[in-house]
């Protein structure tokens, strides 16, 4: 039986995430909705939001795959690296104050320093071995910094929708103001818990299990009752990933960061 790490299940999120996105895109014949916010003017557009799609689907799907997962993770991460740079002019710049698109960006930030370190951890030593993630050194700093600076960025939508109008709250959430104000004070915690190294490795995984649990109990009844919604489906992948890419963080974090240093 293969050993269960946070690593492995991490990969498993954030490749079923991606994947995800790749059906959708080919489904839609377009790419991959607000994360990509390509112009409706752009020339082929349906073309190359189908290879766009297929790029996402492709790399998904092998970076499950053992001989095939170094190589497509890598892929994954150049490719999703060139995001911010559709997002920032097409998105940020038309409208700077929306708290949607800043999410959007922090995301996406999550998303790449989550598949570098993922790549990292794969890259064999002179042995011909695997590395530890553990001892990946300042390249998983660099990424940990990064993941940890965008989820306060995350938290300001948190407490935008936490007091938006009643028609956005799901009705099967108790408490859902207090919930969501709450849950973006965690994200803020958690990327501080990450960037001063005080229990750095135990905030990590707390924020993978908090977006897990984002999708299962926000997302999923979305699209239960609307399953046809491109938006909610969209957004339960994203999670998926989001979540993926937190464990891979926690899981570079040596547990001796679990006490203050």
């Amino acid at each position: 039986m293969t050993k269960f790490t946070m690593n492995g299940f991490g990969r498993i999120l954030f490749a079923l995430g991606f994947a995800g996105l790749g059906v959708l895109s080919l489904v839609y014949r377009g790419f991959a909705s607000v994360w990509q916010p390509m112009p409706e003017t752009l020339p082929h557009r349906e073309l190359l939001g189908i290879i766009s799609g297929s790029i996402l689907l492709v790399s998904g799907i092998c970076m499950l795959l053992p001989r095939l997962a170094r190589r497509s993770t890598l892929v994954m991460a150049v490719f999703v690296s060139t995001w911010p740079a559709l997002q920032i002019p097409f998105n940020l710049w038309a409208t700077p104050l929306s708290a949607g698109m800043w999410t959007t960006l922090a995301e996406t930030v999550m998303l790449i320093s989550g598949g570098y370190i993922l790549y990292r951890s794969k890259v064999p030593d002179g042995s011909g071995t695997e590395i530890n993630a553990d001892s990946a050194g300042y390249f998983n700093r660099a990424f940990q910094l990064a993941f940890a600076v965008a989820l306060p960025v995350i938290s300001i939508s948190h407490f935008v929708y936490a007091f938006s109008k009643p028609a956005k709250t799901p009705p099967w959430i108790p408490f859902y103001v207090g919930l969501t104000f709450l849950t973006g004070v965690a994200h803020i915690a958690a990327g501080i818990g990450i960037v001063s190294r005080i229990s750095s490795r135990l905030a990590a995984t707390l924020e993978a299990i908090m977006i897990g649990l984002f999708a299962l109990i926000l997302h999923v009844p979305l699209i239960f009752f609307q399953p046809t919604n491109r938006g909610y489906w969209t957004a339960l992948f994203i999670a998926t990933a989001c979540s993926g890419a937190s464990f891979i963080v926690a899981s570079s974090i040596p547990k001796r960061a679990i006490r203050a240093s």
